[in-house]
């Protein structure tokens, strides 16, 4: 399940966004304030943020920069919602970095088209490398390099190392992981999501820094050198 930030300030159009995402089968995490956005950037896993440029605190603007700066946030696809006098800030978001924008007033339809395309062009995921470490995770060959050589990972353990990657920077907890890799699929204890991850720890070697543990609270990859 994809994960939306919304951002909105205002109560009516913030609920009928929210309902119309969810809907659609997206999870969203609502934000009323500026501070709000960065905070929920910060603490949860986000696949698209919403932006509207006149938040409260801190501007959409303003977290926009935020974003593009911060090596965990830069890859997430950002989507500008503002008004129509607002011209000059939406040439300034596109010029940031963000995907698309819809100006205000617009049709839930319309804005869940723009959502649906921002993610189809997304779908191809990026590989993954860390350069201190030399390695490597390649997405189409499903295989991961450490110097060079390829290490022998089971699907399970490549799907956590690219589900953690996809995430980096960001600590997931233990049913995130279920969700992002076992997709309900069977019934998975905690437990063995743990025996996963120190089972691929081994097999990245000197590179097994990387995956870190946070104590109550899940695992979390260090932010890859660059996405290829």
């Amino acid at each position: 399940m994809r994960t939306i930030l919304l951002t909105e300030d205002n109560e009516d159009l913030l609920e009928l966004i929210q309902f119309h995402l969810e809907k659609e089968g997206y999870n969203v995490l609502v934000a009323k304030t500026g501070t709000q956005a960065i905070r929920l950037l910060k603490t949860h896993p986000i696949d698209l943020v919403i932006l509207d440029l006149m938040l409260p605190e801190i501007t959409g603007i303003e977290i926009l920069t935020f974003m593009k700066k911060e090596r965990q946030f830069k890859h997430i696809p950002v989507f500008i919602e503002s008004a129509k006098s607002e011209d000059l800030d939406i040439v300034k978001g596109l010029e940031l970095g963000a995907e698309d924008y819809i100006t205000k007033p617009f049709s839930p339809k319309v804005l869940l088209a723009r959502v649906q395309k921002i993610f189809s062009r997304s779908q191809k995921k990026s590989d993954f490398y860390w350069s201190n470490e030399d390695l490597y995770v390649n997405i189409d060959r499903r295989e991961a390099l450490l110097h060079k050589t390829r290490l022998d990972l089971t699907q399970l353990e490549f799907d956590i190392l690219v589900f953690l990657a996809s995430h980096a920077g960001n600590v997931l907890s233990r049913e995130q992981i279920l969700d992002g890799v076992w997709k309900n699929e069977v019934y998975v204890i905690h437990r063995v999501i743990d025996v996963h991850v120190t089972s691929l720890r081994k097999k990245l070697q000197s590179a097994s820094t990387l995956v870190q543990t946070v104590r109550g609270v899940g695992y979390k990859i260090e932010p890859p050198t660059h996405e290829t």
